[in-house]
């Protein structure tokens, strides 16, 4: 609208005393009822005779209407991020980059609160004099120092070097690098910025890699340096500013995390961080780990052991320690009684949260480094078999986190796990991370059987077993444990047999090892990945296969099978004598093949829509029998599904036998044994001084029937499908002799390895071509190896037909 004219000077002015009092009312401007009707009634038909009558009257604003309910003296809330959730809150807070928190503070009242909260939430302190001075400027803060949790301390130390030596740690830039070039300056562009490009561009073209400070830069830098490099003497002068701290940590009221040299702190120098983060004034600084002060000193060692006494002295009651990259011998000055082990052992006593990496590399500065390395590798394990870092560990009762990572790059890790932990038992331990350990099998089963029913979370790295086997193992931590989380890195190895695999993805290899053993270990590996959360009763559903379609030749798993999900059954579904079984290894046979198929055999066939018949190995998860208690194991044909109602008198209980394993229940103490065991003894009533020929002789029956054959005293030929399984029927099982089937000498070769003549032939119903047409198709039990069995039998021989015909 058009603005209003003022009224003119002549005009009497209007009253605002006693019309601005109302609200608006019927369109008009703080204009009583009456004054409104007076106004309408006095209106002039002449609209310009009245235009010049109208004084304009200022506008007053609308009162806010008073809320309804109780009153109150808070100020209404002008945003809506007010009502957010606190839990909401934490999150925006933690996903945000720490840049951006100051301006999030600056949006209204309850974010400043939470915002300032995560900004000075940790504190981080490295071995110089100006950051100790703005942690001391933080604790004086009567507000600030009362958010901060976490401490991070970085004892790096900056190298004593020459002038020269200095220079030289200054990482270089490597101009011919395109990415150094810039992109070409707008057309609008001045002069100036014309010639700067093409100044780049040459410079990128003729100059490799140099330093991207110059000369005078580099002037002024290596005073600052010599300043920094005296700073941090005057530090180690002072008891390595430990008075400072002490006076910093004893604001923090809320402390509850230290952690110590884990890489917070600016790691310059070749190989240490990029060129972006370089520093001339500070391209000496070394981690603690990494660098010594003088010859023979312990690097970092001495800020550690400031910093541990200073908490002894405040004694601060922490949750978590985390001491990252620390000599050895640092635990060589908290051995024995003292006042600094004392404190040690005081410190760790109401930790939940216990992390240590241990490093045992420094500079030997001798002629024969190899010598004095192994010496010092030595040294490593002679004192820490000595205990004195599970006494500490021991002091802490309530931990729920233990981390214990070594950096020895060596096969022989220089901690033995028992030494480690002792008899402790923590009662609440969730996760363990353990690195570069020794350990022999009874220590580490009985480690776990005392943690079984806290342990979630494990990650191995860097294993080495003494004795015993990783799939055994393996298999005895899976019935143990109900896992949420598990990790393996690096590598598993073991002393007996020795072996040794690295666990690089995608799969676990085996580089000292063979290609039968590694299978089996990476297979054992693998189904301890992938069953590790079969125990845990968090899922609501379970899979199960289900028949669709009866194959004609070749299976289709996409058209045989479907599968279907359903809820996990309760305990109250079970009826008396029925018990809730969860599968964990389900037996693959060749049987299968044909309960498939709508013909009369000894079962009868899979039904279409049927769960898919097959033995299982599993464990009790509720029941209503007193034969099968919660927690035990059965077998029984449950089919291939996760979870099945199961009568008991359809189960068998299972029970380990001494240097046992679970999964023999399905192999040699199943039905693939038992077969083999009635086969050769009750048909093929084998004895002392027969020969044996057993085809088929590496699957799960053949493999048990010539060993059995071998008890009884036989001599053993065995025939199987590739090289490798000829040579593991020779070297692992004991066979006096075995051939590859598929090699095209077999037929000569067979009749010269029975020229004796055969006593038993135990055909075991592998699927063997035809040797002399290396295309023909393969056939079953009854085949063209049986007629060279016939043909070289001895008088009363015994021929054992096992399988389908």
């Amino acid at each position: 609208k058009p603005r209003r004219k003022h009224a003119s000077a002549n005009k009497q002015p209007f009253d605002t005393q006693s019309t601005l009092k109302t609200p608006i009312l019927g369109g008009k401007t703080g204009l009583k009822m009456d004054e409104a009707k007076e106004d309408r009634e006095n209106v002039n038909p002449d609209p310009k005779a009245n235009k010049p009558s109208r004084p304009v009257r200022p506008r007053k604003a609308a009162k806010r209407r008073k809320p309804k309910g109780k009153a109150t003296s808070e100020p209404p809330s002008k945003s809506y991020l007010d009502r957010l959730p606190a839990e909401i809150l934490d999150m925006i807070c933690e996903d945000l980059w720490e840049t951006d928190l100051p301006a999030l503070r600056l949006q209204c009242r309850y974010l400043y609160k939470a915002a300032t909260a995560h900004m000075f939430d940790e504190a981080f302190v490295r071995f110089k004099k100006s950051s100790i001075d703005s942690l001391l400027q933080l604790s004086a803060h009567p507000f600030l120092s009362q958010n901060v949790k976490t401490l991070n301390y970085e004892p790096n130390l900056l190298k004593s070097q020459t002038r020269e030596e200095w220079q030289d740690r200054i990482p270089l830039r490597d101009y011919h690098d395109s990415s150094n070039i810039p992109s070409p300056p707008k057309k609008s562009a001045s002069e100036r910025d014309w010639r700067l490009f093409h100044r780049t561009v040459k410079r990128v073209a003729l100059h490799g890699k140099r330093t991207p400070y110059s000369a005078k830069e580099l002037d002024t830098a290596w005073p600052i340096y010599q300043r920094y490099l005296q700073e941090q003497e005057d530090l180690f002068e002072r008891d390595n500013a430990c008075q400072d701290l002490h006076q910093a940590v004893r604001h923090f009221s809320n402390l509850r995390a230290i952690h110590v040299n884990f890489g917070w702190g600016l790691w310059c120098g070749p190989g240490w961080s990029p060129d972006t983060s370089v520093n001339p004034y500070e391209s000496g600084l070394t981690r603690a780990d990494s660098t010594t002060r003088y010859p023979g000193d312990l690097p970092g060692v001495e800020q550690i052991v400031s910093l541990i006494r200073m908490l002894g002295t405040l004694e601060v009651k922490l949750d978590s320690l985390r001491i990252g990259s620390v000599d050895w011998k640092f635990f060589l000055q908290c051995e024995g009684p003292g006042n600094l082990s004392d404190m040690m052992k005081r410190i760790v006593q109401s930790l939940k949260d216990l992390e240590i990496v241990i490093t045992t590399w420094t500079d030997l500065g001798s002629h024969d480094e190899e010598e004095d390395e192994v010496q010092q590798q030595l040294e490593v394990r002679t004192f820490f078999d000595k205990g004195s870092l599970g006494r500490i560990l021991a002091q802490a009762p309530d931990l729920r986190r233990v981390s214990i990572e070594l950096d020895a790059y060596e096969v022989e890790c220089p901690i033995d796990f028992q030494f480690l932990v002792l008899d402790t038992q923590w009662s609440h331990l969730h996760t363990i991370k353990l690195e570069s350990i020794n350990t022999h099998e009874s220590h580490w089963m009985g480690f776990f059987e005392r943690h079984a029913s806290t342990i979630k979370n494990i990650r191995l790295a860097t294993i080495r077993l003494v004795d015993g086997e990783w799939p055994d193992v393996l298999e005895r931590m899976q019935q143990l444990l109900s896992l949420e989380e598990a990790e393996f890195d690096e590598s598993l190895s073991s002393v007996v047999p020795s072996q040794l695999w690295w666990l690089d993805a995608p799969g676990y290899t085996s580089s000292k090892d063979d290609s039968v053993q590694a299978n089996r270990t990476r297979w054992a590996l693998e189904k301890f990945m992938s069953l590790r959360t079969l125990n845990n009763m968090t899922a609501t559903t379970y899979t199960s296969v289900h028949l669709a379609k009866r194959p004609k030749d070749v299976i289709i798993p996409e058209e045989t099978f479907t599968l279907k999900t359903s809820d996990i059954p309760k305990a109250a579904d079970l009826k008396d004598g029925e018990v809730l079984f969860q599968s964990l290894y389900l037996s693959l046979d060749p049987a299968m093949r044909g309960w498939m198929n709508d013909t009369r055999s000894y079962v009868p066939p899979v039904q279409i829509g049927e769960t898919m018949r097959g033995a299982c190995i599993g464990i009790i998860k509720a029941s209503k029998s007193p034969s099968f208690p919660v927690g035990s194991y059965a077998t029984g044909t449950v089919g291939w599904t996760e979870y099945a109602i199961v009568h008991s008198k359809s189960l068998q209980k299972v029970e380990i036998l001494e240097n046992g394993r679970l999964t023999d229940a399905l192999g040699v103490l199943g039905m693939t044994g038992l077969t083999a065991y009635f086969g050769i003894l009750s048909v093929g009533q084998v004895k002392a001084g027969d020969f044996v020929v057993v085809s088929g002789a590496a699957g799960a029956t053949g493999s048990v029937v010539g060993q059995i054959a071998k008890l009884k005293g036989a001599r053993v030929l065995g025939i199987a499908g590739s090289n490798d399984k000829v040579q593991w029927l020779k070297d692992d099982l004991g066979f006096d002799d075995a051939l590859n089937y598929k090699d095209e000498e077999f037929g000569r070769k067979f009749k010269d390895a029975t020229k004796d003549h055969i006593d038993v032939f135990f055909d075991n119903g592998s699927a063997i071509r035809n040797f002399n047409k290396p295309r023909a198709k393969c056939t079953p039990v009854g085949g063209e190896i049986l007629d060279l069995a016939l043909a070289r039998a001895k008088a009363h021989a015994r021929f054992v037909i096992c399988g389908g015909t």
